[in-house]
């Protein structure tokens, strides 16, 4: 049997429409948080045309995760490219950020679904159902692996891609159950409980093509304040909840400046945000509140326990019932996921810096985020991570933020500094696995 000849660059061999066919296809599936399965199916048969060993991990009935292995030789480095398949919004909402989502539709779903097809825009473009975060991503992994493949090389380590369900920052509370609210890691925790593990990962989340080692955790915190319901024509000195409410949201307003002041982390200031209320019967209006309900997103930093936000808020609790002894207030904590962050010198983050300058020329920028990923469960699993994506620029002409578009040139880019890193990383005995 002939031997296959390496090809000396792999970066020559990443293939611009190969990329731009998977963002466009990834794009055109229906997968919001909880209904992942039919692009995970999609992807599982794509590791399979590439040769690669692939399974779907089944964590329920509707949502799957996607998982491809490329076999080294042995007794190498392993390495995982990870991104979740989920998108934040059903196109069910009845109102977004800027109005009328893009996707959103009065047609049933997923039949009317999408209005406006993924494609390409002037050549420069993709446009896509959250292409940017993060299906132009997990594009680019198959880019990468599609260029090793070609080139010949057999590595010692593996390389996994991971394709995962239930990343978008969304979470099961009161009674909003089931698994369209179940996110925050949830393809991820199970994937590595369920043996697909790596010495470290590369994760592609929307960074501009930065390097980031570390980014905030988050708090989800319920505050309660109770009444008794009553007419209010013949209730005499109520005690309204949503009043007592609106006293505690006054102190957290002037308790939130301090707070970010004194947890800045690498110029990042962890954001505080009232994300929602809830209170009364907004069907009979004609009968006081019987409990009001504000529900707190609190941004930690690496090293910050969630119990130290969950005493915070305490205490600015226990200062406002000094001066109203009625003031009725129960305070729960709903998630609690930490920051985290791994070292610049860690092997994984060095060699995506090494090969940034590779493939550009210039050494990479270095940056931290205020947004929580998967990187905080994988580097609890012991699986460094560092976050390196091809998202974030935004077309001139996008009406929405650039949620939906994705530059060509920084997906090429990305795939390219994918396949050098994972080539250096699997390369490399299993014993330097320390060393960047």
């Amino acid at each position: 049997m002939a031997v296959q000849q390496v090809h000396d660059d792999v970066t020559d061999l990443v293939d611009r429409d190969k990329l731009i066919r998977w963002a466009l296809e990834l794009s055109s599936f229906y997968s919001p948080t909880g209904e992942e399965r039919a692009v995970a199916e999609y992807l599982y048969e794509e590791y399979r045309k590439l040769g690669l060993r692939a399974k779907l991990q089944p964590i329920s009935e509707e949502r799957y995760n996607a998982i491809g292995l490329l076999e080294g030789s042995g007794n190498g480095l392993s390495l995982m490219f990870n991104g979740h398949l989920d998108v934040s919004h059903t196109g069910r909402e009845e109102s977004l950020p800027g109005g009328r989502h893009t996707f959103a539709s009065t047609k049933p779903l997923p039949e009317g679904w999408p209005d406006k097809p993924p494609r390409v825009i002037d050549d420069h473009w993709l446009f896509g159902a959250q292409v940017r975060n993060m299906k132009g991503a997990i594009a680019a992994y198959l880019g990468a692996i599609d260029a090793i493949l070609r080139s010949g090389r057999q590595l010692k380590g593996d390389i996994w891609i991971a394709g995962v369900a239930g990343e978008i920052e969304k979470a099961p509370v009161d009674d909003f159950r089931g698994q369209r609210y179940e996110g925050y890691g949830a393809g991820t925790k199970y994937m590595i409980g369920h043996g697909v593990t790596a010495d470290m990962c590369i994760l592609g989340e929307p960074s501009t093509l930065r390097v980031v080692p570390g980014h905030v955790g988050t708090v989800w915190l319920k505050l309660t304040t109770r009444g008794r319901l009553s007419h209010p024509g013949l209730a005499r000195g109520g005690h309204s909840p949503i009043m007592q409410m609106n006293k505690i949201i006054t102190a957290i307003e002037e308790w939130i400046p301090a707070y970010q002041d004194a947890h800045m982390f690498n110029n990042v200031r962890p954001a505080v945000n009232i994300g929602a209320i809830q209170g009364g019967w907004p069907w009979r209006v004609s009968r006081t509140p019987v409990y009001c309900n504000l529900y707190l997103d609190v941004r930690t930093i690496p090293g910050q326990h969630p119990v130290d936000v969950l005493q915070e808020i305490q205490g600015l609790i226990r200062r406002l019932r000094e001066r109203d002894t009625r003031l009725d207030v129960e305070v729960e904590m709903l998630v609690s996921d930490p920051a985290t962050e791994i070292d610049t010198g860690e092997l994984v983050c060095q060699t995506v810096c090494r090969s940034h300058e590779k493939v550009l020329g210039t050494k990479p920028e270095i940056t931290y985020m205020g947004w929580a990923s998967d990187a905080i469960h994988l580097n609890r699993y012991g699986i460094p991570t560092v976050i390196y994506g091809p998202g974030g620029k935004s077309w001139e002409g996008d009406p929405e933020g650039g949620l939906n578009y994705q530059n060509i040139d920084d997906l090429i880019t990305s795939a390219k500094v994918y396949a050098v890193s994972a080539v250096d990383i699997c390369s490399r005995d299993r014993n330097s696995r320390s060393h960047g």
